[in-house]
């Protein structure tokens, strides 16, 4: 990504695989009805800043994207996120709506005086997803674990919308507002079909998702909802923005957005008490 949204390199074998792919499921690609998000998961994304000094004045800058989740059997709220976000970071600014419709920033420490973070990342260190624990007091929505849509439920074709801060993200000075985008589960990978050796690259790798919306700089950590079937007033979250697949001789972006399935989250929930 752009600053923080990574670009993927693949190989021009790849590309060519991918481009053909692409192009068929581009024949059938639906049209996506308009969607009202559930205010818990509006209210539930978070604008990730970093301060930065202006003529002596202190500004703030969209670095990615996050989101709140409460696991309500183990009573923990955690802030989700893209390693690459939090990485080489001692501390970063939340910004966040309230339950009483406001916005407040707050500072969350990284890194201890030992060294060590309080973050946690995936164990898989290709896999780019961290969290942090959240007060247990924090005046804020989040998305509960009963909400998670594992990838085995996921089928090509579902229409889904990510959600997030993409360049300045149109945050307002009383409210967060974050900005949807849509599109369809184009393609969900049964092995390591476009892993790579640069450990600084993003690693499609299995049990990934791809969907014909790309990401913008400051989309890193949006989360992804499956939008419901028809019948079905239900919302999901089957996963989180990683980057998007750009060409790797011009660095052209492909339309393709990278999710990283709500299983890799579980994964990390895991590990906190």
């Amino acid at each position: 990504m752009l600053g923080h949204n990574r670009h993927l390199k693949i190989s021009i074998q790849n590309l060519f695989f991918l481009a053909t792919f692409s192009f068929v499921f581009f024949q059938f690609k639906v049209s996506v009805r308009a969607l009202s998000l559930p205010t818990y998961i509006e209210d539930a994304v978070v604008v990730i800043e970093d301060a930065i000094f202006v003529d002596g004045q202190v500004k703030y800058s969209v670095h990615g994207t996050g989101f709140i989740i409460q696991d309500t059997i183990k009573h923990i709220s955690l802030l989700v996120t893209n390693r690459h976000v939090l990485q080489n970071r001692d501390s970063i600014f939340v910004r966040f709506n309230t339950l009483d419709g406001k916005s407040r920033r707050m500072v969350n420490i990284l890194k201890r005086k030992d060294g060590s973070f309080f973050w946690r990342a995936h164990p898989d260190s290709n896999i780019d997803v961290a969290a942090i624990a959240m007060p247990k007091d924090l005046n804020v929505r989040a998305i509960d674990t009963d909400r998670f849509k594992p990838i085995s439920e996921v089928s090509l074709g579902d229409e889904v919308s990510f959600i997030g801060f993409p360049l300045l993200g149109f945050a307002g000075k009383d409210k967060n507002y974050p900005i949807i985008r849509h599109g369809v589960v184009s393609y969900i990978s049964k092995e390591n079909v476009f892993s790579v050796k640069n450990l600084d690259s993003i690693v499609f790798s299995k049990d990934m998702i791809l969907i014909d919306a790309t990401s913008l700089s400051g989309n890193s950590g949006s989360p992804v909802i499956s939008i419901p079937r028809k019948g079905s007033n239900r919302t999901s979250l089957i996963g989180i923005i990683q980057g998007h697949l750009s060409d790797p001789n011009t660095s052209e972006n492909l339309d393709l957005g990278i999710v990283i399935p709500v299983d890799r989250i579980s994964e990390i929930m895991s590990s906190f008490k």
